[in-house]
């Protein structure tokens, strides 16, 4: 089984938190509960950046690294600690933004394109930690660059064969 942890957040830049700081997001990829994968980055910074959109970016990040990685066919079990996200990708929730509706699209996309049986669900952010440590690195990191979106991914080495 494969499971996909995401979360993302915007901090504080020029003056402004949420929305208008910088957009940062992390990821992870566990396979039988061990750590394959995982990633973070920037998305991007000012007015039109929110929190919401680092989740969705967090989200369609961690689903193009369980494509690029070859991950298809496994049962695929997604947990983020963004309720509107959450309960907008699964259709509980309305979306009013138009920029939110095109990220949905995006990851609707990426999720259908997936040969996988797929569940996404909310969980406690104390239950998503390593998620958002790596969104916090992303953000120290971000501060230190010059504000162009930027992504990484490791994939971690494992103990056992795959």
């Amino acid at each position: 089984m494969i499971t996909v942890f995401f979360d993302g957040a915007c901090e504080f830049w020029q003056g402004k938190r949420n929305p208008g700081g910088i957009a940062t997001y992390g990821w992870l990829i566990q396979k039988d509960s061990q750590v394959i994968a995982r990633g973070y980055g920037e998305v991007g910074r000012g007015s039109d950046i929110s929190n919401n959109v680092a989740e969705y970016e967090a989200l369609i990040k961690s689903l193009e690294a369980v494509r690029d990685l070859g991950l298809n066919g496994n049962e695929l079990t997604i947990l983020g600690d963004s309720q509107l996200i959450v309960n907008q990708v699964n259709g509980h929730w309305a979306i009013t933004k138009d920029h939110l509706y095109q990220l949905k699209n995006r990851v609707s996309k990426l999720l259908d394109s997936l040969n996988s049986q797929k569940t996404i669900s909310w969980i406690p952010r104390k239950q998503n930690q390593d998620a958002d440590d790596l969104s916090k690195m992303a953000y120290q990191e971000a501060k230190r660059r010059d504000g162009q979106p930027w992504d990484k991914r490791f994939r971690v080495a494992t103990s056992q064969p795959e």
